[in-house]
């Protein structure tokens, strides 16, 4: 889990969490209502209803999407990618199989 703080575009504080399980970017950033509380935002797809709502606190909300990323399984993408490079890894092992069965047991 990688937890990065950064500058909110009014200047406050505000963080984005990566996780190896998926592709996708929660940013927890200071809720617009005038209020002191936070909201959890993703950059591509829907928010989960686990993590919808107010937190009144960053490390409130920072705690909900790593226990909720922590209990999710690997996203579709995520997968695909390590079913990819294994497919590839196994594809290189036996070409080079075959290619000591061409070159004989003498050489």
């Amino acid at each position: 889990m990688d937890v990065k703080r950064i500058l909110w575009h009014d200047g406050r504080p505000a963080h984005e969490v990566r996780s190896d399980k998926s592709n996708q970017m929660y940013l927890v950033k200071p809720s617009n209502d005038g209020f002191c509380f936070y909201d959890i935002k993703t950059d591509a797809g829907v928010l989960a209803k686990e993590l919808s709502g107010k937190y009144t606190s960053a490390e409130s909300a920072i705690k909900a999407v790593t226990k909720y990323l922590s209990q999710a399984p690997l996203s579709k993408t995520i997968r695909r990618d390590l079913n990819t490079k294994d497919r590839e890894a196994r594809a290189t092992k036996n070409t080079d199989n075959k290619d000591k069965l061409q070159q004989g047991p003498n050489q």
